[in-house]
Order: C-alpha cells, then structure tokens, then sequence
C-alpha cells in the first residue's frame, strides 16, 4: 500500500465495511504505520465496534502528524482542508 500510495501525504482507510481486526490484521496495521516515511500520514475512519475495540485493547493511539481516526470519512476529509492543517 506505501508504494500505491506515491507522492500523496496523507492515506485515508475508511474502515466501514471491515468487521472484525483480529491479531493479524493488528500486526499489519502497526507495521504499516511503523513504515510509514516522514511527512505521510494514514487517517482511518469509520471504525466499527469490534475493530475500535481491538485498537483500544493494543493501546492503538493517534500520532500527532501520522496517525489519526476520525469518526466519518466527511469529519476527516474536512479536518485534512481546515486552515492551519498541514495534511
């Protein structure tokens, strides 16, 4: 996915349709954000109950300028083009 992802800072994984983020799908996620370069940042929204607390149960906490949840894809896309916002 880092190299899909090209020149865009930001990815954006609107996580609606996922149901279930057992061990292994934890143990991707922290790798990619682990591999994530300096100045690109991963945004996940629209987190479904099991998976949000799968992340709570690992302490899985945003990053300030790398990782960041929002509760929509709308709320996130609107954070990213608010002034002041680098993303």
């Amino acid at each position: 996915m880092l190299a899909r992802s090209g020149a865009y800072q930001t990815v954006i994984l609107q996580w609606d349709a996922v149901p279930v983020l057992d061990a292994g799908g934890l143990s991707a996620l922290q790798r990619f954000i682990d591999a994530l370069p300096p100045g690109k940042q991963l945004i996940v929204t629209d987190i479904p109950f099991q998976p949000l607390k799968t992340l709570a149960r690992a302490r899985i906490r945003p990053i300030d300028g790398r990782l960041a949840f929002y509760s929509t894809l709308p709320e996130a896309l609107a954070a990213r083009t608010a002034p002041g916002c680098d993303g």
